[in-house]
């Protein structure tokens, strides 16, 4: 199955100079072959409160999302090709208040 909009996966997408694995979340599939994410970090020292979506580890929704620590979604969309998006790589979805407040934040 494709991802669907707003699962978390842990895979390898480039961020500045590093192409390291790093949990992203789907946002959408515009295609058959690519799929747009935002990326999610927990180095908090770069995290940019008038830009960036917190996901608190204490937030009551915080377990479904399968990260391990506080962490914060990036607001530039990338497209990865869904070749990437193989079994393994799920780790959660965003989820009842949490995905409330994050779609007020991206204005879905």
């Amino acid at each position: 199955m494709p991802p669907q909009p707003m699962e978390v996966y842990y895979l390898a997408t480039q961020l500045n100079l590093s192409g390291d694995r790093r949990y992203c979340l789907a946002v959408d599939a515009p295609s058959g072959a690519l799929v747009n994410i935002l990326q999610i970090s927990a180095q908090m020292d770069m995290y940019e409160a008038v830009s960036d979506f917190k996901i608190s580890a204490g937030h009551p929704d915080f377990a479904a999302t399968g990260l391990k620590r506080d962490s914060y979604i990036m607001p530039r969309i990338i497209a990865e090709p869904i070749a990437k998006f193989a079994p393994g790589t799920y780790r959660g979805r965003l989820t009842g208040h949490l995905l409330e407040e994050f779609r007020k934040w991206f204005g879905d």
